[in-house]
């Protein structure tokens, strides 16, 4: 049995976590077909099983009652900031910093928020994830610690909160909610293959970017890959409805862009390099994803006017911005400069790449476009990511 599909997921990992993505040409894909085909000679030959007191009925028996301690001791270390001030810094986090990386679904995320403020224990499985029945203690910090970078960031962006703190405070409470949140990181969380935990990997990795610590902003992001491309979350599933598959595809979409923009910054390789683009997030706001299982087989319908138009579209000049590093780390460009000039090979691929970047940038819809006579009133956000946009258009031509 081949290792893509079904089985690159099946592959579970050393400590008992969930199962892991295994490419075609892994060595422990290998060990595992081999195994699995040993296993059906031998039941072949006698045709009998060997009763194993590792069954599936014991496993499940052991694993909840461990689960239940894990999550009696957690709730101990939880800490939540009064529901106002949670509030009011959420809020400025959907206003000022989703419209540029939507990464979840917002009703899905909305729907845990509630219960964590009504229940004891929030519902942790995502659109992506298992159902709630199988989570457990590191599901549930994974959602905390979400939970906590998300104030975090909206703090950065907020007015002073109803507690009347002052504006010159918001580096101190930022700080405050991304260290809550890095200490429900553990080294259990990484093994937990979930959505959750890349989506708090990359945002804490957003955060450190934010406020300037871009070293360890490198060494987020990478984690944030490595632990996506463990979990196939470039795969796509049948069963996935609309909502699981877009929000899979935007938080993927989300920690490549970051890869490649922070290796335009540092002028590093990129630590993902695909073969080919992975599939663009649909331009659709969330409110038309079906949550259907089996529903991303059917077409989403597109809209320009959607919220998610600027990342849709930042994620198609990640990718131009992926050719320009191959260029520098294939050609050699930075030495051939010092040398006494480019070769005519690489001032033509540089036109090249000039040339898509032009054109990427006269796709954009109008919104996302500064005209040359706009006077900039209106709309605080789409005003940002128009001249957001035009930045980027210009940062090759100042690169080169």
């Amino acid at each position: 049995m081949g290792v893509e599909g079904l089985v690159e997921g099946d592959a579970e990992t050393p400590d008992g976590g969930r199962p892991v993505f295994l490419g075609r040409s892994s060595a422990a894909a290998f060990i595992s077909e081999v195994r699995g085909n040993s296993l059906k000679r031998r039941r072949g030959d006698d045709g009998v099983r060997v009763p194993s007191t590792n069954s599936p009925a014991s496993q499940t028996s052991r694993l909840s009652r461990r689960a239940e301690v894990d999550i009696a001791d957690l709730m101990q270390q939880l800490l939540l900031p009064p529901r106002r001030v949670a509030d009011h810094h959420l809020e400025y986090y959907w206003k000022y910093l989703y419209p540029f990386n939507p990464i979840f679904h917002r009703a899905t995320f909305n729907q845990r928020y509630e219960e964590i403020w009504t229940q004891n224990l929030p519902t942790t499985s995502s659109p992506s994830g298992p159902s709630p029945e199988i989570e457990d203690a590191d599901a549930i910090r994974a959602f905390y610690s979400l939970f906590n970078i998300l104030i975090a960031l909206g703090s950065l962006h907020s007015t002073p909160s109803p507690e009347g703190r002052s504006t010159s405070s918001k580096a101190v409470t930022g700080d405050t909610f991304f260290n809550r949140a890095e200490n429900l990181i553990t080294e259990r969380t990484m093994s937990h293959n979930t959505i959750l935990s890349v989506q708090v990997y990359i945002l804490m990795a957003h955060y450190l970017q934010i406020t300037g610590k871009v070293n360890k902003c490198w060494v987020m992001v990478g984690t944030a890959i490595r632990i996506a491309q463990g979990l196939g979350i470039h795969l796509s599933s049948a069963s996935e409805s609309q909502a699981q598959q877009q929000e899979r595809r935007r938080t993927w979409s989300f920690c490549l862009q970051m890869d490649r923009i922070l290796g335009m910054m540092f002028g590093r390789q990129p630590m993902a390099w695909p073969h080919a683009p992975d599939p663009v997030p649909a331009l659709c706001d969330d409110e038309l994803l079906s949550m259907e299982p089996f529903s991303s087989i059917r077409s989403i319908p597109r809209n320009e006017e959607s919220v998610l138009g600027y990342f849709v579209y930042s994620v198609r000049y990640s990718e131009l911005l992926l050719e320009v590093l191959k260029v520098v780390y294939t050609q050699d460009v930075a030495n051939s400069a010092y040398q006494g000039g480019f070769r005519l090979e690489t001032y033509f691929e540089l036109l090249r790449l000039d040339s898509l970047i032009g054109e990427w940038y006269s796709q954009l819809p109008p919104h996302l476009v500064v005209q040359a006579d706009e006077d900039f009133v209106g709309e605080a956000t789409v005003t940002s990511q128009a001249v957001a946009m035009l930045c980027r258009y210009a940062l090759p031509s100042v690169a080169f």
